[in-house]
């Protein structure tokens, strides 16, 4: 592995990732007007498309000052700003129907949202996704799907406070779920209402369940949780993606949809089974439930209740210091919380972040271009940090915290809950 020099991955990362009023000059930087930067902050995340978004960050950009870090502490001003500023107007509860418009497939997707009646547009509200079953038909049966995972479902969101997003999918008119569909529709839900970012959970039944566990560990950074119910086949290595993702697995007893050798439950089994194995392993990892009941292939609804209680102490967690995963398995972006691959063989990954020596250990075969999302919840930002790949420094040195990465990511992910000082690429050679 040939290291890059620790200046020119420097001088790289700014030049492709930072505008140019914030590469490093020479003498003392300018001083940051962090009202200035909060006040942009506040409009950039109201509910807004993004393009509107764009336009705000255009604005970022100008008044930076050049070469002009935050400290630490103008940082968590603009966190604070960030996670905590955003107005939502008042919202009438109960059951509604909304026409999303999708831009990756430019089609109209109807969803179901419930509010419950402790809902406040002031106060971050727990969202959970539910994928209904199959098999997908026109929109009659597609609605009538979407019916039943609703009524499911609404009796424990209005009991705890949560919100509900039921998809619906209809062979006429939207086909298939996809990836980019699902984000589009959570993105929507979110500008409507005030949603928690970092308490998103997604779950479903039969079909649904198999979608559950797909979406899920293919981008376990998106959703706090899953819960796969009656569906999903034994996932395998795809599994090593739950490291920090929460799994509440239901399964009915005499579920034998499709045959007489009751295949789910058995391949429900294997996915425990596997997630105790890991667990084993990885301490403090790969949390999970797995609950069977007396019933057959259905929406185990009694079982609901515990499914909130157990999530509502599981959020997702950013900067979660170790993070594991498959990189053939992930989805388009290949991102784990703060590591990203953008260019590696299909091969497991660990990527740990050790404070007190202030770096980053990774260990993966084939690793050639990737990213560290830089927090100080993860690294002392005022020292320098080293990033080690497979016991070898790829980087060493300072990196500051800059007011436009900051918004441009949240720009780039719509996603407030994943709040970042800066980034660095490192190409390994």
């Amino acid at each position: 592995m040939k290291l890059l020099h620790i200046a020119t991955i420097a001088v790289f990362v700014a030049v492709i990732y930072l505008p140019q009023t914030l590469l490093p000059q020479q003498g003392s930087p300018a001083a940051v007007d962090i009202e200035k930067i909060k006040s942009l902050a506040s409009d950039l995340i109201k509910p807004q498309s993004k393009s509107e978004r764009e336009k705000v960050l255009a604005e970022v950009e100008k008044i930076a000052p050049k070469g002009a870090p935050l400290t630490k502490s103008q940082f968590e001003e603009l966190e604070k700003t960030i996670r905590t500023s955003v107005e939502y107007p008042k919202a009438d509860t109960g059951a509604k129907d909304y026409s999303v418009s999708i831009a990756s497939t430019k089609q109209k997707f109807p969803i179901k949202v419930y509010i419950s009646s402790a809902y406040k547009e002031d106060k971050p509200t727990p969202l959970i996704i539910v994928i209904h079953g199959g098999p997908v038909g026109p929109m009659n049966m597609a609605l009538a799907q979407a019916g039943k995972a609703m009524a499911s479902w609404q009796p424990s969101a209005e009991n705890n406070g949560w919100l509900v997003c039921c998809t619906v999918e209809a062979t006429d008119v939207t086909g298939e779920l996809g990836s980019k569909a699902l984000f589009e529709i959570i993105d929507y839900v979110k500008e409507h209402y005030n949603v928690d970012p970092d308490r998103v959970y997604m779950t479903g039944q039969s079909r649904g369940g198999f979608f559950s566990w797909g979406y899920g560990l293919a981008d376990p950074d998106r959703f706090a949780g899953i819960a796969p119910d009656c569906g999903g086949g034994f996932q395998g290595d795809k599994l090593i993606n739950a490291a920090n993702l929460s799994v509440y697995n239901v399964q009915g007893k005499q579920d034998n949809q499709g045959n007489q050798n009751f295949v789910l439950p058995r391949m429900a089994k294997q996915n425990k089974d596997k997630l105790d194995e890991l667990a084993k392993k990885e301490k403090g990892k790969y949390e999970h439930i797995y609950k069977e009941t007396e019933l057959g292939h259905t929406w185990n609804s009694a079982v609901y209740p515990d499914v909130m209680k157990w999530f509502s102490t599981r959020p997702r967690d950013n900067y979660v210091k170790r993070v594991i995963g498959h990189i053939g398995a992930l989805g388009s972006n290949n991102r784990l919380y703060w590591f990203q691959v953008l260019d590696g063989r299909d091969t497991p990954v660990e990527a740990e972040c050790d404070r007190a020596r202030n770096e980053v250990n990774i260990k993966c075969d084939g690793l050639k271009k990737f990213r560290v999302y830089l927090h100080d919840k993860l690294l002392d930002l005022d020292r320098n940090i080293k990033i080690i790949v497979n016991g070898k420094t790829a980087f060493e040195g300072k990196v500051t915290r800059s007011p436009y990465f900051t918004l441009k990511h949240i720009t780039d992910t719509n996603d407030t809950g994943r709040v970042f000082a800066q980034m660095v690429e490192v190409e390994v050679k």
